[in-house]
């Protein structure tokens, strides 16, 4: 940090003697970038940008510099105009993928999905290229294309990068897949590089949970749950273990520590239903099915829960 100051010192100097080198004024934006003084790094592109517009690198920054600042329209816009300049640069259209990703928009990550395509073509392969058109396709639903891509991440894996998250990921899709033991082995080699991934621990106890290995489960909850006592998964999990196990007064525990973290959780109330229906606690039942009612009034569980409450009024009245 204290370089890039230096420098932009530096460049300042040269700048009172020569206020249009462009050089120079990209050199200082790069710098402010870096210090994430986003503003000063776009008067300075915006500067390079007026004496030569045609200057691809200032326009490739200009767009990471909205995309960090979360203006990701902007940042694709950037990109555009980078790639009419130099249409192959593959390192523009993985970067206007990125931005087009952030966009939450079916059609936009289409979009950026072929964005990442073109970087490929263009040459430009790397780790973080793969996990990101992963993640895309993972997004979509198409969870083999996904794992093709998280496995060629694997592939270029180095020391000098932490490849958890790659392994992470490549473990909940086969996780969704149906492939517990082969998730299970993702997860354990994630938590061998970082022990104190909660999303990986409380994936590693879903394995478990899947595998029937419940003992073993809950204590994978249970050390989530001391890294983060408020992650809602692990809660919930755990209590579907103890209502699976017969323990519903503690279940419900679970269930209402998960509530504390998202009190519209409609599975929760609907688990703490079964809990309540379990323990012929027939009012407490009622109440949380009017909170379902409260939260969605037309999900589809509602007239099932109502029936069920229904029956076992009339049985408990005799």
């Amino acid at each position: 940090m204290k370089n890039y100051k230096t420098a932009i010192s530096y460049y300042d100097k040269i700048l009172e003697y020569d206020n249009s080198n462009i050089k120079v004024l990209f050199n200082k934006g790069l710098c402010f970038k870096y210090l994430r003084k986003y503003r000063m790094a776009l008067e300075c592109f915006d500067k390079v940008l007026n004496i030569d517009e045609n200057y691809e690198q200032a326009w490739i920054h200009k767009g990471i510099v909205f995309h960090e600042l979360k203006k990701y329209e902007k940042a694709v816009e950037c990109f555009d105009k980078a790639l009419k300049i130099n249409p192959n640069n593959g390192y523009t259209w993985y970067r206007k993928g990125k931005s087009l990703k952030n966009l939450n928009d079916i059609d936009k990550l289409k979009e950026a999905i072929s964005c990442f395509r073109k970087a490929i073509n263009c040459g430009y392969i790397t780790i973080f290229l793969w996990n990101n058109l992963g993640k895309s396709y993972y997004t979509l639903g198409e969870l083999n294309k996904a794992l093709e891509c998280f496995n060629k991440a694997l592939k270029l894996g180095s020391k000098n990068y932490n490849i958890h998250y790659t392994l992470y990921k490549k473990g909940e899709i086969l996780y969704k897949l149906g492939k517990y033991d082969k998730a299970l082995e993702c997860f354990n080699k994630t938590l061998e590089l970082n022990p104190y991934y909660v999303d990986a621990i409380v994936s590693k106890g879903d394995s478990l949970f899947a595998l029937g290995k419940l003992k073993e489960a809950i204590e994978c909850y249970n050390q989530a749950l001391k890294y983060n006592p408020k992650n809602a998964a692990a809660w919930y999990k755990k209590g579907e273990i103890l209502f699976k196990l017969e323990e519903y007064d503690e279940a419900l525990l679970c269930f209402n520590r998960a509530l504390n973290t998202n009190a519209n959780n409609i599975n929760v109330w609907l688990k703490k239903i079964e809990c309540y229906l379990k323990l012929d606690c027939i009012p407490e039942a009622e109440f949380c099915l009017n909170k379902v009612k409260e939260i969605n009034k037309n999900h589809p569980q509602i007239q099932k829960y109502q029936r069920i409450i229904k029956q076992h009024s009339i049985y408990s009245s005799f």
